[in-house]
């Protein structure tokens, strides 16, 4: 069944089932790919948009999501969290599709904290739905 997921995001991707990519872009990140445990995640790409949402956070981009022909891709967005604050942050991804699988780097910019790199597959549910999440303050 994996197989058969992750042939269906590459599909997807590069433009099939009868929906090709035109005009100024090239092919464009679609589907669903998660990470499940501890550091739950799910990048989720559509023809106008893309979103990380993490466990505690989330950021995304109102516009498609743009493959280079190694299927490198990147986007930046303001970081939305749980937490009450005023401070507006940003955040870079950058990643790359191999397959059914979605190798991200994550940089929230001047947090200090450095990238955060995470390997998502296709198909993978986080389960963000099964517990509250318990975020620090």
């Amino acid at each position: 069944m994996r197989c058969r997921i992750g042939g269906l995001a590459l599909l997807l991707v590069l433009g099939g089932c009868g929906e090709g990519t035109s005009g100024p872009l090239g092919p464009i990140l679609l589907g669903l790919w998660g990470l499940a445990g501890e550091s739950p995640a799910r990048l989720t790409g559509l023809h106008v948009a893309a979103e990380l949402q993490l466990l505690c956070s989330s950021v995304g981009t109102n516009q498609p999501v743009e493959l280079d022909s190694g299927g490198h891709f990147a986007f930046e967005g303001r970081l939305h969290t749980s937490r009450l604050t005023s401070e507006k942050r940003t955040a870079q991804v950058t990643g790359q599709l191999e397959a059914d699988r979605v190798t991200l780097t994550i940089d929230v910019l001047g947090d200090g904290n450095g990238p955060r790199t995470l390997i998502l597959d296709a198909g993978v549910d986080p389960g963000f739905g099964a517990l509250p999440p318990v975020c620090p303050l």
